[in-house]
């Protein structure tokens, strides 16, 4: 039992000790919210050191907490280590939430220069706890912080006993989102590895583990520990620090940045300015990797980070497949139209060199006719109207010629000089002004209902201070100028559907900003792109680069768009399933093989049987979009995926076979955990129960997809 009157009071209602007040004994605290309780050290010294489920009495942190930051002041640098407690405060907000706040400061950093409040927070009703960093530049000069580390510590390995953890051995770290990645790195990373070194636990080189969220699971216990800032560019850390004592795990806290600014600045802090460093969330969540994801996407969801309402995409006609870039003509496009409505289609979608320079935004009107009439001729196929790729880069045409039109746009270095590489200066009021002022002019014709917002990447800093922004521009504020004028575009046509690629590696298929970064605002883009999967579909789910769109959709419901080639596939039309099944708005092209060699071997004619056959897919497809779209995703594994529908009592099963054998498979999972009754049917597959589970039990034919429809008892 606690005897400390600190604690007691605590307990009862806020408390507030002020620096001079500060007493000469330790005195401790207990904050407890629904099943967690965090209790430490208060006063002189506030340090947070256990962390633990009181339902279940599972520690997940017994370490002194950390605080470390390194800062440059007037060219001076300062560095802190520890929190000295200057007051805090305790209490709950309108909505229910229990907060504990402290103020504190470091003791190698006068409290008129810096000072930090840490928040704890959470719910009677809530399995999760959060907290939250914010730090307070008091002085009357700007600080740039160069290091930060504020972290919650659990003992993993004990040297002088030799002894692990009981709980913590037999436990992994599992990457949310990505356990797979779009280059296909899988981030898996055992416990019980780090006794003969951290080899793996690397990122970017530097001896840390970063994602969005990470699973710590043997798959029976589990706990998920995520980040979330839509300000600075952070995401959950996890590092293996080696001691005297043993081997410690530091998480939580501050998070991580994934790499520093110019001048190896995390963020620069002006006088006055307060800066959170993000929240951090802790959930237990019992069972495996597939609950941590979905506890996850419960978090995204109740951020807005979910699909639009009445979300129905179309299906996209993809002429690029068939036309080499910047030659298609009228001609040329109307017949792929023609192609699309023959498919069964519903959108023309128009990649790049539809403009008179690429990325100039202005409708080639001598090459396409006037846009008002290009639409009239594609919804005479049969089409609902268009959609437009919105270039960033300095493609194909001169960056001279691109300044005659974004006039004032180029990146300038540190001594003025323009740079003239392939990327404008997109956080420049001379670029997006004129460019919004185009896109509103091409969204006043209602025929075009979709646009993807590709290739602006981060170009580097600039050092123009005519641009209105920071100078030098960082990638935090080049990411959030691209996200808010996207934004604007969609505030001026809200029914446009709008794809935006990664604001820092768009072109690539990389992960580098958290899929909600951006995706804020009363207006916000749409959906996120499919990882450049459109190239070779097939091989890159052969090969396993695919597997990270199954991971993305069992943690967000923030749609992805993707084009894919028909001639890319086999007969079995494995590839298009798996897409469709994985790929909320899909598009489709390709009647000729060349695209994999870019007109360099000649057209290679499709065999009319798998234009046919695509055409059988389509018309199974389009009805079926109301559970690959509408429906709930859950994963039963990386080749078997559930879309259910519970309004419906139905659902549809979506299982692969990657092998060259035809492979016989029984599935296991409790409808009630996907919001139905037992299962009543299934078309194709066998159905047995054992106990609360349904078992379905299927062959799949070698390299081929199997759909099987579920009907459920309605009691």
């Amino acid at each position: 039992m606690r005897k400390h009157l600190l604690t007691i009071l605590l307990l009862a209602g806020a408390v507030t000790l002020h620096a001079a007040e500060i007493p000469v004994t330790n005195q401790t605290f207990v904050f407890q919210t629904g099943p967690w309780e965090i209790s430490g050290s208060l006063s002189p010294a506030f340090s947070p050191s256990l962390l633990k489920n009181i339902r279940t009495g599972v520690v997940r942190a017994d370490l002194p907490y950390r605080y470390t930051i390194g800062l440059m002041r007037a060219g001076k640098k300062l560095t802190g280590a520890g929190l000295r407690h200057i007051s805090d405060r305790r209490g709950k907000l309108d909505d229910g939430t229990a907060f504990f706040e402290v103020t504190g400061s470091f003791p190698q950093i006068s409290p008129d220069i810096l000072q930090v409040v840490q928040t704890f927070r959470g719910r009677a009703d809530a399995d999760w706890i959060e907290e939250e960093i914010v730090l307070v530049n008091k002085g009357d000069l700007a600080l740039r912080i160069t290091e930060i580390d504020f972290s919650f510590g659990k003992s993993l390995y004990d040297k002088a006993t030799s002894q692990w953890d009981p709980l913590m051995r037999a436990h992994e770290l599992l990457a949310v989102p990505f356990l797979v990645d779009p280059e296909n790195h899988r981030h898996r990373h055992p416990l019980s590895t780090l006794q003969n070194g951290n080899e793996g636990w690397k990122y970017q080189g530097k001896p840390r583990l970063l994602s969005e969220a990470w699973a710590l699971t043997d798959g029976r216990d589990g706990f998920l520990f995520s980040h979330y800032s839509q300000d600075l560019i952070r995401l959950a850390r996890a590092q293996a620090i080696y001691n005297e004592e043993g081997i410690e795990l530091r998480f939580g806290g501050s998070g991580a940045e994934i790499e520093k600014e110019e001048a190896n600045t995390i963020v620069l802090l002006q006088p006055g300015q307060r800066q959170s460093l993000g929240i951090s969330r802790y959930a237990d969540v019992p069972g495996g990797y597939t609950r941590a994801a979905l506890e996850y996407r419960g978090w995204m969801d109740s951020k807005g980070h979910t699909k639009p309402d009445s979300y129905q995409p179309p299906l996209h006609w993809e002429p690029h497949y068939d036309n080499p870039w910047w030659t298609f003509s009228r001609e040329h496009i109307l017949e792929e139209g023609r192609k699309g409505a023959e498919m069964g289609c519903e959108l023309l979608y128009l990649d790049p060199r539809w403009d008179k320079i690429c990325g100039g935004i202005e409708w080639d009107t001598e090459r396409l006719g006037d846009f008002a009439g290009f639409n009239d001729s594609v919804k005479a196929l049969g089409l609902q109207g268009t959609g437009l790729h919105i270039m960033g880069d300095f493609v194909g045409g001169s960056p001279a010629d691109h300044l005659k039109v974004f006039p004032g746009s180029a990146r300038r270095d540190a001594k003025g000089g323009v740079i003239l590489p392939q990327n404008p200066c997109f956080a420049s009021k001379q670029w997006s002004e004129p460019k919004e002022a185009r896109l509103k002019n091409l969204l006043a014709e209602d025929d075009l209902k979709f646009l993807m917002f590709d290739f602006h990447r981060w170009p580097g800093s600039c050092w123009d201070k005519s641009h209105g922004h920071s100078v030098p521009l960082t990638r935090r504020e080049h990411a959030q100028a691209y996200y808010s004028h996207i934004n604007r575009i969609k505030a001026a046509r809200p029914d446009v559907l709008i794809e935006a690629h990664d604001a820092i590696v768009a072109g690539a298929p990389k992960v580098y900003l958290p899929k909600y970064y951006g995706h804020t605002g009363g207006h916000r883009w749409d959906e996120h792109w499919g990882f450049e999967f459109m190239h070779n579909p097939l091989l890159d789910l052969v090969e396993g680069r695919a597997l990270s769109l199954y991971y993305y959709r069992l943690a967000y419901d923030i749609p992805m768009y993707l084009h894919i080639p028909m001639y890319a596939d086999n007969d079995n039309l494995l590839m298009f399933w798996w897409y469709a099944s994985t790929v909320q708005h899909l598009g489709i092209g390709g009647t000729r093989a060349d695209f994999a060699t870019k007109g360099g071997g000649g057209l290679l004619p499709l065999p009319q049987s798998r234009f046919d056959a695509y055409q059988k897919a389509v018309a199974e497809y389009k009805p079926l979009r109301k559970f690959f779209i509408e429906g709930t995703f859950h994963g039963l594994g990386e080749y078997a995926h559930l879309h259910v529908r519970p309004d419906l009592n139905q659902a549809v099963l979506m299982v692969f076979n990657l092998e060259q054998e035809p492979v016989e498979r029984t599935l296991r999972f409790k409808p009630s955990e996907v919001g139905l009754k037992s299962v009543e049917s299934a078309d194709g597959a066998d159905v047995n129960t054992d106990g609360d589970d349904a078992l379905i039990h299927v062959t799949i034919p070698a390299v081929s997809p199997t759909l099987i429809p579920l009907n459920f008892h309605s009691k």
